[in-house]
């Protein structure tokens, strides 16, 4: 009985369960220790920057490009902002200066620059333009090396227009609805005849037409374009070819008929207020030398009716009517 409950092969249960339990607590603390750790996150490597080769003589950027315009109405700050023009676009950066007009085959740019710039001054009226145009520039300004700064901005001149001729639209013109462009020479206020400023416009107002002489004191506002070589009608001494100038071109919307400031007298004051003015005191002189006239001659008639009837010598029952006699005291002379 004794030796029953001292069996050294099998162990006892309390023993057992010990090593049963703390299976179950390592078994725990293992997943517990796993589960604490974090996952390992994939991280992507930081994007590569690209370097854009920069553009070779006469290529253009992309970045330089811009975005299309927006065509949307716009608020703006200054409401003078509404007529200027970014003069950064690269069309206007591709305009050569001090040279001729170039065509869409010498210089596209330039040529869609031409276009656009006229169709931007189309879109305002020419008063609103003139109003909002800047006053303080001479020819000077915009001839010289100065003239760089001004580039595009809108100018506003007084002067005579000395000629004004026709041109036909370019395709781009005739498909915004443009019927034709004017070419202009305007002779600004206090300038001499030999310092023209060019001027294209695509409105001509009522009663100027089209010559190729005249004189018509005429205002005008003007996007400053370039300084434009041009073929003059002068001709040269030495070989008598046409010699080449240059001249400011503007180009705008239409121009305004002035009265000319420097006639002392209009065709229109001479005719409706000296002339009828003239007219009324020649006709009041003669209505008073005709009086006077007609007065002295009736006078004249009723005197000589007079000196008739003294002069007749009439008679009386036949005999002659005797003097009256010599008052006495005295004789009768011939001064009686």
């Amino acid at each position: 009985m004794y030796g029953r409950f001292a069996d050294p092969v099998r162990p006892a249960r309390p023993a057992r369960a010990a090593a049963a339990l703390a299976l179950v607590v390592t078994l725990a603390a293992g997943g517990r220790a796993a589960a604490d750790e974090p996952e390992a996150v994939e991280v992507a490597p930081p994007p590569r920057e690209v370097v854009e080769p920069a553009p070779k003589a006469g290529e253009v950027s992309d970045s330089e490009v811009g975005p299309a315009p927006d065509l949307a109405p716009k608020a703006y700050a200054d409401p003078k902002d509404k007529y200027r023009i970014d003069r950064d676009r690269v069309i206007f950066k591709s305009i050569e200066d001090d040279s001729k007009v170039r065509s869409q085959d010498q210089n596209p740019e330039e040529y869609e620059a031409w276009n656009e710039v006229l169709l931007f001054a189309r879109q305002f009226p020419t008063a609103e333009l003139e109003k909002h145009a800047r006053r303080d520039l001479t020819f000077a300004d915009l001839f010289q090396d100065v003239r760089q700064d001004y580039k595009l901005d809108l100018v506003y001149f007084q002067g005579r227009l000395i000629r004004l001729r026709k041109l036909e639209p370019t395709k781009r013109l005739t498909e915004a609805g443009v019927p034709a462009v004017y070419e202009g020479w305007l002779v600004p206020t206090d300038e001499p005849t030999g310092n023209p400023v060019c001027v294209l416009i695509t409105d001509v107002p009522p009663g100027l037409e089209p010559a190729l002489a005249m004189s018509q004191w005429v205002g005008f506002a003007g996007y400053s374009f370039k300084l434009m070589r041009y073929e003059s009608q002068e001709k040269r001494l030495d070989n008598q070819q046409f010699v080449w100038k240059r001249a400011p071109l503007l180009m705008g919307r239409s121009v305004t008929l002035l009265a000319d400031p420097t006639a002392p007298v209009t065709d229109i004051s001479w005719r409706g207020t000296f002339l009828p003015a003239v007219a009324v005191l020649l006709g009041s002189v003669l209505v008073v030398f005709g009086g006077l006239a007609w007065w002295f001659r009736r006078g004249d008639r009723r005197a000589k009716a007079e000196i008739e009837a003294a002069r007749s010598n009439p008679f009386a029952g036949g005999t002659l009517v005797p003097p009256p006699p010599p008052l006495a005291g005295r004789g009768w002379t011939e001064d009686d």
